[in-house]
């Protein structure tokens, strides 16, 4: 089986829908933030279950400061907090492999895979920023 390349801007909404649950300050600003999450997220995902999760997770995270978690969850979910993009940028080419055998097995695997893209991604990036440039002494062209 070969995945399809899904098609990305009909989802580019939650990306702003999230940035205005980061960027929301007051009141006024989370009452339209709620009230745009729960006008707009039901039936995109075309499974009830999963749009209430997301409009629960988008509430969630627009009133709650924070929320405790038990000591032993928390570095694991600060690591997939941030491959969080890179697990949603690489998880429709794993999941569907294994999906047919196993569901755990198959978001298991689109963590990890998502998780270790992010590695590598940052691994590259710090390397990229070590590089030496050359320096050119101020007031004078480089030759060519």
């Amino acid at each position: 089986m070969e995945p399809g390349i899904p098609h990305t801007t009909p989802a580019l909404w939650l990306f702003a829908l999230g940035w205005a649950v980061a960027a929301s300050r007051n009141l006024l600003q989370r009452l339209t933030v709620s009230a745009l999450a729960i006008l707009t997220v039901p039936g995109f995902f075309e499974n009830p279950s999963r749009d209430l999760t997301v409009v629960a997770g988008i509430l969630l995270l627009t009133w709650l400061p924070s929320i405790p978690v038990p000591r032993a969850l928390s570095k694991p979910m600060v690591l997939l907090a941030s491959a969080s993009m890179h697990i949603y940028l690489v998880h429709w080419l794993v999941y569907p492999l294994l999906a047919d055998r196993s569901l755990p097995l198959a978001l298991v695997a689109s963590l990890a895979a998502g998780v270790a893209y992010w590695a590598l991604c940052n691994t590259v990036t710090g390397l990229l920023r070590r590089r030496p440039s050359a320096k050119v002494p101020s007031g004078k062209v480089p030759s060519t």
